[in-house]
C-alpha cells in the first residue's frame, strides 16, 4: 500500500499539469511556426519550380523557331546555289556562243578579204591588158 507521502497533492498535480500544458503550447507553437515556414518554403520552391517550367516552354519555343529558320535558311542557300549554277552554266555558254561567233567572223573577214584581193587581182589584170 501506499502511503499517503507517496502520492502526489493535487497542487502538485495542477502544477505538472500546467507545466505540461505549457510545454503543449509551446510545441504547438513552434509546430505552427515550422509549418508557416515550411508552406513558405514550399512557395518558393513552387516559384521556381514554375518559373523553370516558363523558362524551359520559352527555351524549347525559341529552340524550334531557330530550327525552323535554319531549315528555311538551308532551303534558300540551296535555291541560291542551284541558281548559282544555272547562271554559271549559262554563262558558259553564252561565252562558247560568244566564241564561236568570233571564229565565224574570223572566217568571214578571212574569206572577204581573200575575195577582195582576188578581186582587185582580176581588177588589175584586166585593167593591164
Amino acid at each position: 500500500m501506499a502511503t499517503q507521502d507517496d502520492e502526489p497533492t493535487a497542487g502538485e498535480l495542477w502544477r505538472v499539469i500546467r507545466r505540461v500544458e505549457e510545454s503543449m503550447k509551446e510545441v504547438r507553437g513552434e509546430l505552427r511556426d515550422g509549418i508557416t515556414e515550411l508552406r513558405s518554403e514550399l512557395r518558393e520552391v513552387v516559384s521556381v519550380l514554375r518559373g523553370e517550367a516558363t523558362s524551359r516552354a520559352l527555351l524549347t519555343h525559341r529552340v524550334e523557331q531557330l530550327e525552323a529558320g535554319h531549315a528555311d535558311q538551308e532551303t534558300r542557300l540551296r535555291l541560291a546555289m542551284d541558281d548559282l549554277a544555272a547562271r554559271k552554266k549559262e554563262a558558259q555558254e553564252e561565252q562558247k556562243a560568244a566564241e564561236r561567233e568570233r571564229r565565224v567572223n574570223r572566217w568571214i573577214m578571212t574569206a572577204l578579204s581573200a575575195l577582195a584581193i582576188g578581186v582587185t587581182l582580176v581588177f588589175n589584170l584586166l585593167k593591164g591588158s
